[in-house]
This record gives C-alpha cells, structure tokens and sequence, in this order.
C-alpha cells in the first residue's frame, strides 16, 4: 500500500509513532536485500520516511511486529 507523505499523514506519523517499517517487523532478517519471506525491502526501510526525495511511504502487506 502506498501512502503519500503529505502534511496530514507527517502529523498523523509523528502523533501516533506508527510502526511500520522492515526494521521493526519480525520477517526482517539484518543486512541484504530481501527479508526472511524474500521480499525486497529498500522502500520499507525506515530511512524511506525520512528521505525528501520519496514521495510515498510504502507499507508491506506482511508486516507483522510479533
């Protein structure tokens, strides 16, 4: 799913800390290019959020904190 990184949704990001990135799931797997179910994570990298040049925020449907 991708939402764009408008005002509203900083707010909303920054209000409620939302949880979201590979960083933070349990199918993170440390460094590479994919994680444990060998889906690629450079756009759900939590520096994703924080990088003006990304228009969106990209979130994985498999994210899952536990």
């Amino acid at each position: 799913m991708r939402i764009r990184k408008d005002e509203h949704f900083q707010q909303e990001f920054e209000t409620f800390g939302f949880v979201w990135s590979c960083e933070r799931c349990v199918h993170f797997d440390g460094p590479g290019d994919h994680c444990s179910l060998l889906w690629p994570h450079a756009d759900h990298l939590e520096a994703a959020a924080h990088d003006p040049e990304t228009p969106f925020i990209i979130f994985c449907k498999e994210f899952d904190l536990n």
